[in-house]
């Protein structure tokens, strides 16, 4: 890599570093250790590197591909509490059934992980980089004020469209010729929502993957889930984003009964593939709050893309942070993420988030 190609890059990813290890993770480089395992085999992990070496310069480094993995694991057992580790990884590291991030949870260690960078293509690094902003005031106070709400929601509506009208249209404009409008009921309350907005105050585990900025919750039961909604982006097979025209999916009890003539072939893999394992069950229900991503502004990999100002869901039994009976969490397999074209989410008839933008929230 030649860094002087990279060099906003990197000055940018290094401010956005330094202020994850202060407000975020609240790391005390002069009473902790750092160490930080990256490869070298994509030019934006390279670049996410150089940025650590300079805003931890007393880190040490390990390259993956070059250390040994009782190495790498002994380096992790030499740390003490407190300690932070920074995985940077092209795909996803493997110690062969050494179970990384739960082994370093587990030695109270802080962690920042950044995931299959393979798949954000060039004329996308920016976007990551500057998803990385830790954009505290907005997240602290919005992700709050969003769990607060859907805490006490009992019926939760989402109100999607083939079209959503542009953001300078008054938000009762008529919609454009040929469009068609659905809505999802949730009617049975919501999980308490969790927060992954990078304040740790309180808990066990300190760190994750990011970029970070989301609320997530689902329904406390699954199945008084009922209507359709419309679809601009899904995780097609490969954890890749695929975008098509919006195509609406229809549910019924909880579970997709059929879907829009012009849904994409990806889709209906993905459906054959989950159908062959478990129920087609929609899940997770998360409200994303990063705003350096957008539909312009598109990141490839599915863990990060979620991040997205808007609405996403999951589909498949897959969602291991709330237990469901009938659902063993170890055996359950799928959790793709849908992305809504959302006009309104409307929390127990208080609109909450209309044409982009969260409302109704303090």
């Amino acid at each position: 890599m030649k860094q002087e190609d990279n060099i906003e890059l990197i000055q940018t990813a290094k401010k956005n570093i330094i202020d994850i290890l202060a407000d975020s993770i609240k790391f005390n480089k002069k009473e902790n250790s750092a160490l930080i395992v990256f490869d070298t085999q994509n030019e934006l992990t390279e670049i996410l590197t150089e940025a650590y070496r300079l805003a931890l310069p007393e880190a040490k480094f390990l390259n993956f591909d070059e250390t040994e993995n009782s190495k790498i694991i002994d380096e992790f057992n030499l740390l003490s509490p407190k300690d932070l580790v920074v995985l940077i990884q092209t795909g996803s590291f493997r110690l062969d059934e050494f179970r990384i991030r739960i082994h370093l949870y587990n030695h109270n260690l802080k962690v920042i992980e950044h995931l299959h960078l393979y798949r954000n293509t060039k004329p996308t690094w920016p976007v990551y980089i500057n998803s990385l902003e830790y954009d505290k005031e907005w997240y602290h106070v919005m992700g709050k004020s969003i769990q607060t709400k859907l805490s006490k929601t009992e019926h939760l509506q989402i109100v999607s469209s083939s079209k959503v009208s542009n953001l300078n249209i008054k938000p009762n404009a008529e919609e454009k010729e040929g469009s068609s409008t659905s809505i999802l009921n949730v009617t049975s309350g919501l999980e308490i929502p969790k927060l992954n907005t990078g304040d740790y105050t309180g808990m066990q585990n300190i760190g994750g993957t990011f970029p970070i900025g989301e609320v997530f919750t689902e329904g406390k039961i699954l199945e008084k889930m009922n209507g359709s909604f419309w679809v601009y982006a899904f995780a097609d097979s490969n954890f890749e984003i695929i975008m098509p025209d919006p195509f609406r999916i229809d549910i019924l009890d909880g579970l997709v009964c059929t879907w829009s003539k012009n849904a994409p072939d990806e889709f209906v893999t993905v459906i054959e593939n989950i159908k062959a394992y478990e129920r087609p069950i929609v899940r997770e229900i998360g409200f994303g709050l990063n705003r350096a991503i957008s539909k312009e502004l598109v990141l490839g990999d599915i863990t990060a893309f979620e991040r997205i100002v808007g609405l996403h869901l999951s589909l498949g039994e897959k969602h291991s942070v709330y237990k469901k009976e009938g659902i063993i969490t170890h055996k359950s397999r799928f959790h793709v993420d849908l992305f809504v074209q959302t006009k309104q989410i409307i929390a127990d008839g208080e609109v909450i988030f209309e044409e982009g933008i969260y409302k109704n929230l303090q």
